[in-house]
């Protein structure tokens, strides 16, 4: 049994018009790929230390579960430092309805690994890491 080899030249067809649909009979049975000239490329998650101390506890809680439960991140080690600095700083004095799963401890010791998280948490902590890149 003898193997050939066939060479195969493919024939470049024409590019449609950007203005003109592609028919129907001339894409039945292709698969055509849309290429574009960049790659989509996420953002990176700037915190913004200027934001309430209940918008800080709810990225500190989102981004410990990234980090513990689904071994992602979305911030950088020093962002989440300090995070945990301005909230253990505003401790007393701040308000959150999710304040109860936090304990100072846990910002003392700069971890969220013992909490308990709640489907919101857990919702908004998938959304966080679907829209911007991972550190």
């Amino acid at each position: 049994m003898t193997i050939r080899r066939v060479l195969r030249t493919r024939k470049k067809e024409p590019e449609p018009a950007e203005s003109a649909p592609p028919s129907s009979a001339a894409s039945v049975g292709r698969v055509r790929r849309v290429r574009s000239g960049a790659r989509e490329v996420k953002p990176r998650y700037v915190v913004d230390w200027e934001a309430s101390w209940g918008a800080k506890l709810q990225l500190y809680l989102m981004t410990s579960f990234l980090y513990y439960q689904m071994n992602r991140s979305v911030i950088t080690n020093d962002d989440y430092d300090r995070l945990c600095k301005e909230l253990l700083a505003g401790w007393r004095t701040g308000k959150h309805q999710h304040k109860h799963l936090v304990t100072a401890d846990d910002l003392r010791a700069v971890t969220g690994y013992a909490i308990e998280y709640p489907r919101m948490v857990i919702g908004g902590a998938m959304t966080l890491l679907d829209r911007h890149q991972e550190v």
